[in-house]
């Protein structure tokens, strides 16, 4: 079971942790850090709000898990036809390493592989099936 707690002060967060949550979300946080993104990229954030609400765009960000016998297992970016075949952008592969954001079209998708990618709803879904 995950555990997600909400933090309502700003050192409640570590005894959170502490005591067994797996995330904490903190709204004072977020709206400060929304707050300030609105003043200094506002055009990334209408963006982000268009391609996440529905209000213009039909896009979605998503996880898409890539098991070994899928068949975008080693291939790389761009001969996975990702992009290029189902309209889908991939904006990081995340690895028990790490994060790899904006990876690059050598960049190879390895079984175990998160991909967060945006595209529509079907598009996602779509993907999801065939890396599957």
């Amino acid at each position: 079971m995950k555990i997600i707690a909400r933090a309502s002060e700003e050192d409640a967060e570590k005894h959170l942790l502490k005591a067994g949550a797996d995330s904490v979300v903190s709204p004072y946080t977020f709206a400060g850090h929304r707050i300030a993104q609105t003043f200094l990229s506002p055009h990334v954030v209408t963006f982000l709000d268009t391609a996440t609400t529905h209000l213009g765009m039909d896009l979605e960000i998503g996880e898409i898990q890539v098991p070994a016998k899928s068949e975008f297992a080693g291939k790389t970016v761009g001969n996975s036809g990702i992009r290029q075949e189902r309209g889908v952008i991939i904006l990081a592969i995340k690895r028990e390493q790490g994060m790899r954001f904006n990876p690059s079209p050598e960049d190879v998708i390895q079984p175990g592989d998160c991909l967060i990618a945006m595209g529509q709803p079907s598009q996602l879904r779509q993907l999801e099936q065939a890396a599957g």
